[in-house]
């Protein structure tokens, strides 16, 4: 999926492909006066949200909590790799299975400059031609 962006910070957009963002962009950029849009790929947070990273960021916390109200002996509780994974992957299927993440980040973000088309000129000299007026 693809998104874009007029400041290069707030990215909106689904689309399905890199032509139909362009598209899509290029019609709402050029109604407000845009002169520039960037371009990229929707991030899913599973992308850097991993099971791994986030089990370990849960032991963390939980170790902190225990160690402000119980002192060393915190030390005693701990995780193994495995069983971060596998608590980070629990959290993350509930996620998924419930409220979901709703938002993604941004990747790939090309730079594209936005141009109105150019006036149609042949129509307007043959209007003139056949006796009219071009203005």
């Amino acid at each position: 999926m693809y998104c874009y962006s007029f400041d290069e910070d707030r990215f909106t957009g689904n689309c399905a492909t890199l032509g139909q963002a362009l598209a899509e962009a290029h019609d709402e950029g050029l109604s407000n006066d845009y002169a520039t849009v960037w371009i990229g790929e929707h991030r899913d947070p599973t992308e850097w949200i991993t099971p791994a990273r986030l089990g370990g960021h849960i032991e963390e916390y939980i170790s902190e909590a225990l160690g402000d109200e119980v002192g060393e002996v915190a030390e005693n509780f701990s995780l193994t790799a495995a069983q971060q994974i596998e608590l980070g992957q629990l959290i993350l299927n509930w996620i998924e299975a419930g409220p979901k993440f709703n938002c993604y980040g941004v990747k790939n973000i090309t730079r594209h400059s936005l141009t109105a088309p150019e006036p149609d000129t042949q129509t307007a000299d043959l209007f003139q031609t056949e006796g009219g007026s071009a203005a």
